[in-house]
C-alpha cells in the first residue's frame, strides 16, 4: 500500500467540506453523550477561527477532506483550539497530532501565548492526544456547559 498524500489546509469554516465536517463532529458528540441529554454543540462560525487572529484547518488525504480544526480567538495572549474532528474512516494515521501541532505552529506565529481547550470525559483518545502533547488540566475557563474537562499548555 502507497501512502496517502495529506495536505493542510487553511480555508474559511464555512465552505461545504467544513461544514460537513463540523456536522460529523456534532454527530459523534451528541451520540456519546446522549445518555447525558446532551445539546447539539454549534458548528463554528467562521468568523470566529478566521484569519488574521484565528485559523481554520482542513486536513486532505488524497485531495478528499478528512479532517478539521480551528484556533479562536479567546482573551488577550490566549486562543481557544476549536473542533479538532478525524472522520473515522481516517483515523489511526497520526493526522490529529499532526493538525494539532499545526495548531500550535499557526498559535506562535500569531503571537499567542497560550492555548486552551475543553472535551468531554467520554473522548478518551482526545484526552490522550492532548497530554501527550504537554497539555495540563485546569479548572472550567469558559462555561462550556457541554465540556467537563479543560486543558491549558503555553505555545
Amino acid at each position: 500500500m502507497t501512502d496517502a498524500a495529506v495536505s493542510l489546509v487553511h480555508e474559511p469554516a464555512d465552505t461545504p467540506e467544513s461544514l460537513a465536517l463540523q456536522e460529523a463532529f456534532v454527530a459523534e458528540v451528541v451520540a456519546r453523550y446522549a445518555d447525558r441529554g446532551v445539546v447539539r454543540p454549534p458548528i463554528v462560525g467562521a468568523d470566529e477561527v478566521a484569519e488574521p487572529a484565528g485559523r481554520w484547518v482542513v486536513v486532505r488525504l488524497d485531495g478528499r477532506a478528512v479532517a478539521c480544526g480551528g484556533l479562536r480567538p479567546f482573551a488577550d495572549g490566549i486562543v481557544e483550539v476549536k473542533r479538532v474532528y478525524v472522520a473515522p474512516e481516517a483515523r489511526g494515521r497520526g493526522l490529529s497530532r499532526r493538525l494539532m501541532e499545526h495548531l500550535h505552529e499557526q498559535a506562535r506565529a500569531a503571537g499567542y501565548r497560550t492555548l486552551r481547550l475543553d472535551t468531554g470525559d467520554r473522548q478518551a483518545e482526545a484526552q490522550a492526544l492532548y497530554r501527550s502533547l504537554g497539555y495540563r488540566e485546569i479548572p472550567d475557563y469558559n462555561g462550556n456547559r457541554l465540556a467537563t474537562l479543560w486543558f491549558e499548555r503555553a505555545v
